[in-house]
Protein backbone atom coordinates (compact mmCIF):
# COMPACT_ATOMS: atom_id res chain seq x y z
CA UNK A 1 0.00 0.00 0.00
CA UNK A 2 1.60 3.34 -1.10
CA UNK A 3 1.97 6.49 1.06
CA UNK A 4 -0.27 8.64 1.15
CA UNK A 5 0.52 12.49 -0.68
CA UNK A 6 0.24 15.60 1.42
CA UNK A 7 0.82 18.86 0.27
CA UNK A 8 1.79 22.09 2.05
CA UNK A 9 0.82 24.48 0.26
CA UNK A 10 1.73 28.31 1.50
CA UNK A 11 3.28 31.44 0.20
CA UNK A 12 6.43 31.49 0.76
CA UNK A 13 9.19 29.02 2.15
CA UNK A 14 10.30 31.25 5.16
CA UNK A 15 7.15 31.82 6.59
CA UNK A 16 6.21 27.97 6.24
CA UNK A 17 9.59 27.14 8.04
CA UNK A 18 8.60 29.73 11.07
CA UNK A 19 4.96 28.48 11.66
CA UNK A 20 4.42 25.04 9.84
CA UNK A 21 7.67 23.11 10.02
CA UNK A 22 6.69 21.23 12.84
CA UNK A 23 3.37 19.55 10.94
CA UNK A 24 5.66 18.26 7.96
CA UNK A 25 8.30 16.88 9.93
CA UNK A 26 5.29 15.02 12.01
CA UNK A 27 3.98 14.10 8.81
CA UNK A 28 7.26 12.32 7.28
CA UNK A 29 7.62 10.29 10.84
CA UNK A 30 3.95 9.08 10.26
CA UNK A 31 5.30 8.16 6.84
CA UNK A 32 3.63 10.67 4.38
CA UNK A 33 5.06 11.83 1.03
CA UNK A 34 5.26 15.52 1.94
CA UNK A 35 5.18 18.18 -0.92
CA UNK A 36 5.53 22.02 0.18
CA UNK A 37 4.24 23.98 -2.81
CA UNK A 38 5.34 27.90 -2.22
CA UNK A 39 7.86 30.51 -3.34
CA UNK A 40 11.38 29.61 -3.11
CA UNK A 41 13.59 32.59 -1.56
CA UNK A 42 16.49 30.10 -0.87
CA UNK A 43 14.83 27.63 1.86
CA UNK A 44 14.40 24.88 -0.30
CA UNK A 45 17.64 22.48 0.97
CA UNK A 46 15.86 22.45 4.44
CA UNK A 47 13.26 21.19 2.98
CA UNK A 48 15.10 18.23 1.31
CA UNK A 49 16.98 17.95 4.04
CA UNK A 50 14.21 17.00 6.48
CA UNK A 51 12.56 14.65 3.17
CA UNK A 52 9.89 16.73 2.20
CA UNK A 53 9.83 17.65 -1.67
CA UNK A 54 9.60 21.42 -2.41
CA UNK A 55 8.48 23.31 -5.58
CA UNK A 56 8.62 26.67 -6.77
CA UNK A 57 5.35 28.36 -7.23
CA UNK A 58 5.37 32.26 -7.10
CA UNK A 59 2.40 33.40 -5.29
CA UNK A 60 1.36 37.09 -5.45
CA UNK A 61 0.93 38.21 -1.96
CA UNK A 62 -0.12 42.06 -2.16
CA UNK A 63 -3.85 42.00 -2.69
CA UNK A 64 -5.61 40.58 -6.42
CA UNK A 65 -3.82 40.83 -9.40
CA UNK A 66 -6.81 38.78 -11.37
CA UNK A 67 -3.98 37.95 -14.41
CA UNK A 68 -1.49 36.74 -12.22
CA UNK A 69 -3.51 34.82 -10.12
CA UNK A 70 -5.29 32.72 -12.86
CA UNK A 71 -1.80 31.88 -14.25
CA UNK A 72 -0.93 30.51 -10.76
CA UNK A 73 -4.13 28.83 -10.63
CA UNK A 74 -3.36 26.95 -13.97
CA UNK A 75 0.18 26.26 -12.38
CA UNK A 76 -0.94 24.75 -9.52
CA UNK A 77 -3.30 22.55 -10.85
CA UNK A 78 -1.04 20.80 -13.32
CA UNK A 79 1.23 20.52 -10.05
CA UNK A 80 -1.41 18.79 -7.82
CA UNK A 81 -2.57 16.89 -11.09
CA UNK A 82 1.04 15.29 -11.12
CA UNK A 83 1.20 14.78 -7.45
CA UNK A 84 -2.45 13.06 -7.40
CA UNK A 85 -2.78 14.08 -3.62
CA UNK A 86 -4.53 12.52 -0.76
CA UNK A 87 -4.68 15.34 1.39
CA UNK A 88 -4.41 19.45 0.49
CA UNK A 89 -3.52 22.25 3.28
CA UNK A 90 -3.23 25.33 2.38
CA UNK A 91 -2.21 28.21 4.44
CA UNK A 92 -3.38 31.87 4.49
CA UNK A 93 -6.13 33.18 2.67
CA UNK A 94 -5.58 34.03 -0.37
CA UNK A 95 -3.58 30.62 -1.17
CA UNK A 96 -7.32 28.92 0.35
CA UNK A 97 -9.03 31.02 -2.19
CA UNK A 98 -6.95 29.41 -5.16
CA UNK A 99 -6.64 25.48 -3.90
CA UNK A 100 -10.85 26.65 -3.38
CA UNK A 101 -11.37 27.02 -6.96
CA UNK A 102 -9.36 23.98 -8.07
CA UNK A 103 -10.59 21.83 -5.96
CA UNK A 104 -14.42 22.65 -7.87
CA UNK A 105 -12.52 21.23 -11.12
CA UNK A 106 -10.48 18.61 -8.99
CA UNK A 107 -12.01 17.09 -6.09
CA UNK A 108 -10.00 14.36 -5.80
CA UNK A 109 -8.22 14.92 -2.69
CA UNK A 110 -9.08 16.40 1.18
CA UNK A 111 -8.40 19.37 1.40
CA UNK A 112 -7.55 21.46 4.90
CA UNK A 113 -7.67 25.63 4.95
CA UNK A 114 -5.44 26.91 7.33
CA UNK A 115 -6.99 30.54 7.89
CA UNK A 116 -3.94 31.85 9.77
CA UNK A 117 -5.37 35.53 9.39
CA UNK A 118 -7.12 37.92 7.15
CA UNK A 119 -4.25 40.03 6.65
CA UNK A 120 -3.47 43.63 4.07
CA UNK A 121 -6.89 43.82 2.46
CA UNK A 122 -9.26 43.41 5.95
CA UNK A 123 -6.97 45.58 7.67
CA UNK A 124 -5.77 48.52 5.43
CA UNK A 125 -7.75 47.54 2.23
CA UNK A 126 -10.64 49.53 0.87
CA UNK A 127 -13.92 48.59 0.78
CA UNK A 128 -14.30 47.59 -2.86
CA UNK A 129 -11.21 44.50 -2.15
CA UNK A 130 -13.13 43.42 1.32
CA UNK A 131 -16.49 43.52 -1.03
CA UNK A 132 -14.80 41.51 -3.62
CA UNK A 133 -13.18 39.18 -1.14
CA UNK A 134 -16.53 38.32 0.77
CA UNK A 135 -18.21 37.26 -2.82
CA UNK A 136 -15.20 35.12 -3.68
CA UNK A 137 -15.20 33.59 0.06
CA UNK A 138 -19.02 32.93 -0.35
CA UNK A 139 -18.21 31.04 -4.04
CA UNK A 140 -15.50 28.94 -3.06
CA UNK A 141 -15.30 27.81 0.47
CA UNK A 142 -18.81 25.91 0.20
CA UNK A 143 -18.18 22.06 -0.51
CA UNK A 144 -19.19 19.99 2.88
CA UNK A 145 -16.42 18.02 2.98
CA UNK A 146 -13.66 20.46 3.66
CA UNK A 147 -11.88 21.23 7.34
CA UNK A 148 -10.90 24.54 7.97
CA UNK A 149 -8.63 25.65 10.19
CA UNK A 150 -8.67 29.28 12.28
CA UNK A 151 -6.77 30.66 14.96
CA UNK A 152 -9.30 32.88 16.67
CA UNK A 153 -12.95 33.11 17.46
CA UNK A 154 -13.58 36.24 15.46
CA UNK A 155 -12.11 34.70 12.07
CA UNK A 156 -14.04 31.54 12.38
CA UNK A 157 -17.08 33.38 12.74
CA UNK A 158 -16.83 35.68 9.90
CA UNK A 159 -16.32 32.39 7.62
CA UNK A 160 -18.48 30.23 9.90
CA UNK A 161 -21.24 28.07 7.17
CA UNK A 162 -23.34 25.62 8.99
CA UNK A 163 -22.21 22.69 6.01
CA UNK A 164 -18.46 23.23 6.95
CA UNK A 165 -16.48 21.34 9.72
CA UNK A 166 -14.61 24.57 11.10
CA UNK A 167 -11.65 23.79 13.80
CA UNK A 168 -10.23 26.32 16.31
CA UNK A 169 -6.26 25.94 16.76
CA UNK A 170 -5.08 28.79 18.95
CA UNK A 171 -1.94 29.53 16.86
CA UNK A 172 0.74 26.98 14.96
CA UNK A 173 1.98 25.72 18.62
CA UNK A 174 5.68 26.38 20.60
CA UNK A 175 8.03 23.89 21.76
CA UNK A 176 7.37 24.44 25.62
CA UNK A 177 10.48 22.49 26.15
CA UNK A 178 12.99 24.47 23.88
CA UNK A 179 10.98 27.81 24.77
CA UNK A 180 10.90 27.38 28.21
CA UNK A 181 10.42 30.17 31.11
CA UNK A 182 13.31 32.36 31.68
CA UNK A 183 13.26 34.73 34.94
CA UNK A 184 13.10 38.49 34.29
CA UNK A 185 16.03 39.79 34.46
CA UNK A 186 17.23 41.99 37.52
CA UNK A 187 19.20 45.23 35.99
CA UNK A 188 18.16 48.85 36.85
CA UNK A 189 17.53 49.21 32.49
CA UNK A 190 13.40 47.91 31.65
CA UNK A 191 13.66 46.46 28.07
CA UNK A 192 11.29 46.35 25.53
CA UNK A 193 10.90 44.04 22.77
CA UNK A 194 8.74 43.93 19.43
CA UNK A 195 9.04 41.06 16.78
CA UNK A 196 7.29 41.29 13.79
CA UNK A 197 7.65 42.45 10.00
CA UNK A 198 8.70 45.96 9.47
CA UNK A 199 4.96 46.83 8.52
CA UNK A 200 2.80 49.76 9.48
CA UNK A 201 0.05 47.16 10.22
CA UNK A 202 1.77 45.49 12.96
CA UNK A 203 2.25 48.55 14.89
CA UNK A 204 5.68 49.84 14.10
CA UNK A 205 5.47 53.17 13.65
CA UNK A 206 3.31 53.16 17.04
CA UNK A 207 5.60 51.25 19.04
CA UNK A 208 8.70 53.45 18.55
CA UNK A 209 6.64 56.62 19.32
CA UNK A 210 5.39 54.71 22.37
CA UNK A 211 8.92 54.28 23.59
CA UNK A 212 9.94 57.48 22.77
CA UNK A 213 7.21 59.37 24.80
CA UNK A 214 8.82 56.84 27.88
CA UNK A 215 12.43 57.16 26.70
CA UNK A 216 12.23 60.89 27.07
CA UNK A 217 10.85 60.58 30.32
CA UNK A 218 13.21 58.12 32.16
CA UNK A 219 16.17 58.44 30.12
CA UNK A 220 18.32 55.22 30.67
CA UNK A 221 16.18 53.37 32.70
CA UNK A 222 14.22 51.90 29.87
CA UNK A 223 15.44 50.35 26.33
CA UNK A 224 13.36 48.99 23.36
CA UNK A 225 14.51 46.38 20.61
CA UNK A 226 12.18 45.97 17.31
CA UNK A 227 13.38 42.79 15.39
CA UNK A 228 11.96 42.09 12.26
CA UNK A 229 12.53 41.82 8.10
CA UNK A 230 11.02 44.54 5.56
CA UNK A 231 8.58 43.02 3.55
CA UNK A 232 7.94 44.93 0.38
CA UNK A 233 5.49 42.72 -1.13
CA UNK A 234 3.31 43.88 1.44
CA UNK A 235 1.41 47.44 0.57
CA UNK A 236 2.02 48.74 3.85
CA UNK A 237 5.90 48.10 4.58
CA UNK A 238 8.42 50.72 5.60
CA UNK A 239 11.25 51.04 3.37
CA UNK A 240 14.60 50.32 4.98
CA UNK A 241 15.20 54.28 4.99
CA UNK A 242 12.02 54.98 6.95
CA UNK A 243 12.35 52.30 9.70
CA UNK A 244 16.37 53.47 10.23
CA UNK A 245 15.38 57.02 10.20
CA UNK A 246 12.07 56.15 12.90
CA UNK A 247 14.28 54.05 14.65
CA UNK A 248 17.03 57.14 15.55
CA UNK A 249 14.50 59.41 15.90
CA UNK A 250 12.77 57.39 18.77
CA UNK A 251 15.88 55.66 20.11
CA UNK A 252 14.58 52.03 19.58
CA UNK A 253 17.18 49.34 18.69
CA UNK A 254 16.10 48.38 15.32
CA UNK A 255 18.14 44.74 14.61
CA UNK A 256 16.66 43.74 11.51
CA UNK A 257 15.71 40.01 10.90
CA UNK A 258 17.17 37.67 13.58
CA UNK A 259 16.91 33.64 14.10
CA UNK A 260 17.51 33.72 17.64
CA UNK A 261 14.25 35.09 18.99
CA UNK A 262 14.69 32.59 21.95
CA UNK A 263 17.28 34.62 23.27
CA UNK A 264 16.65 38.09 21.95
CA UNK A 265 12.83 37.43 24.27
CA UNK A 266 15.09 36.29 26.75
CA UNK A 267 17.15 39.52 27.22
CA UNK A 268 14.31 41.47 27.90
CA UNK A 269 11.35 41.84 30.07
CA UNK A 270 8.15 42.95 28.36
CA UNK A 271 6.64 41.81 24.54
CA UNK A 272 5.21 44.37 22.97
CA UNK A 273 2.78 44.32 19.54
CA UNK A 274 0.25 47.04 19.21
CA UNK A 275 -0.71 45.09 15.48
CA UNK A 276 -4.16 45.63 14.01
CA UNK A 277 -5.01 42.09 13.05
CA UNK A 278 -3.41 39.20 13.60
CA UNK A 279 -4.19 35.57 13.04
CA UNK A 280 -3.12 34.87 16.42
CA UNK A 281 0.36 35.94 16.63
CA UNK A 282 3.41 33.55 17.31
CA UNK A 283 5.34 36.41 18.50
CA UNK A 284 3.30 36.84 21.48
CA UNK A 285 3.18 32.87 22.24
CA UNK A 286 6.81 32.79 22.39
CA UNK A 287 7.25 35.61 24.50
CA UNK A 288 4.21 33.88 26.74
CA UNK A 289 6.52 30.81 26.47
CA UNK A 290 9.42 32.39 28.11
CA UNK A 291 7.26 34.11 30.76
CA UNK A 292 6.90 37.79 29.73
CA UNK A 293 3.79 40.11 30.12
CA UNK A 294 2.29 41.59 26.90
CA UNK A 295 1.43 44.58 25.69
CA UNK A 296 -0.89 44.32 22.60
CA UNK A 297 -3.89 45.69 20.95
CA UNK A 298 -7.17 44.99 21.42
CA UNK A 299 -7.86 43.60 18.21
CA UNK A 300 -8.67 40.63 16.54
CA UNK A 301 -5.90 37.53 17.23
CA UNK A 302 -3.87 39.66 19.55
CA UNK A 303 -6.79 40.00 22.13
CA UNK A 304 -6.67 36.34 22.45
CA UNK A 305 -2.93 36.06 23.44
CA UNK A 306 -3.92 38.31 26.57
CA UNK A 307 -6.42 38.51 29.88
CA UNK A 308 -6.56 42.63 30.16
CA UNK A 309 -4.95 42.63 33.83
CA UNK A 310 -4.05 39.04 34.59
CA UNK A 311 -0.93 38.35 31.50
CA UNK A 312 -0.61 42.17 30.04
CA UNK A 313 -2.41 45.24 28.71
CA UNK A 314 -4.91 45.86 26.34
CA UNK A 315 -4.61 48.68 24.40
CA UNK A 316 -6.66 50.09 21.70
CA UNK A 317 -5.76 50.23 17.91
CA UNK A 318 -3.46 53.24 16.63
CA UNK A 319 -3.16 54.84 20.00
CA UNK A 320 0.18 56.00 21.19
CA UNK A 321 -0.77 57.69 24.45
CA UNK A 322 -2.33 54.22 25.41
CA UNK A 323 0.66 52.40 24.64
CA UNK A 324 2.89 54.75 26.23
CA UNK A 325 0.92 54.70 29.43
CA UNK A 326 0.68 50.51 29.24
CA UNK A 327 4.49 50.53 28.91
CA UNK A 328 4.75 52.99 31.84
CA UNK A 329 2.70 51.07 34.00
CA UNK A 330 5.02 47.48 34.12
CA UNK A 331 8.07 49.71 33.63
CA UNK A 332 6.83 51.25 37.36
CA UNK A 333 6.11 47.94 38.81
CA UNK A 334 8.62 45.36 38.86
CA UNK A 335 6.24 42.83 40.96
CA UNK A 336 3.82 43.22 38.41
CA UNK A 337 5.53 42.37 35.37
CA UNK A 338 6.56 38.79 37.07
CA UNK A 339 3.37 38.05 38.86
CA UNK A 340 1.91 38.54 34.55
CA UNK A 341 4.68 36.79 33.52
CA UNK A 342 4.07 33.57 35.04
CA UNK A 343 0.81 33.73 34.06
CA UNK A 344 1.84 34.13 30.55
CA UNK A 345 3.37 30.94 30.93
CA UNK A 346 0.69 29.46 32.45
CA UNK A 347 -1.42 30.35 29.53
CA UNK A 348 1.11 29.11 27.09
CA UNK A 349 1.25 25.63 28.62
CA UNK A 350 -2.47 25.58 28.72
CA UNK A 351 -3.23 26.92 25.09
CA UNK A 352 0.02 26.34 22.86
CA UNK A 353 1.57 23.36 22.90
CA UNK A 354 2.97 22.32 19.93
CA UNK A 355 2.33 18.53 20.33
CA UNK A 356 -2.02 19.37 20.79
CA UNK A 357 -1.50 21.54 17.68
CA UNK A 358 0.16 18.16 15.59
CA UNK A 359 -3.07 15.91 17.16
CA UNK A 360 -5.41 17.84 16.60
CA UNK A 361 -4.52 19.03 12.82
CA UNK A 362 -4.00 15.42 12.12
CA UNK A 363 -7.66 14.64 13.85
CA UNK A 364 -8.78 16.66 11.06
CA UNK A 365 -6.99 14.87 8.13
CA UNK A 366 -8.43 11.60 9.41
Amino acid sequence: MKNSNLVYIINVDWFFISHRLPLAEEAIKRGFNVFIVCKNTGKFEKFREMGAIPINLNFNRSGYNFFNDFITIIKLFFILKKIKPDIVHSVTLKVSIIVALIHKLFPNFRAVYAISGLGFIFTSGGKFLQFISKIIINFTFNNKQDSFIFQNLDDLNIFKMSNNNCHLIKGSGIDLDKFHQIPLSKGQSTSFIMVSRILKDKGVVEFCNAFKLLKNKYKNDVCAVLIGPIDMENPTSLTKTEISMLAEQTKVNWLGESSDIFNNIAKSDVAVLPSYREGLPKFLIEASALGRPLITTNSVGCKDCVIDGFNGILVPIKNVDKLFEAMEILYLNHVLRNVMGNNSRYLAVKHYNIRDVINTTFKIYS
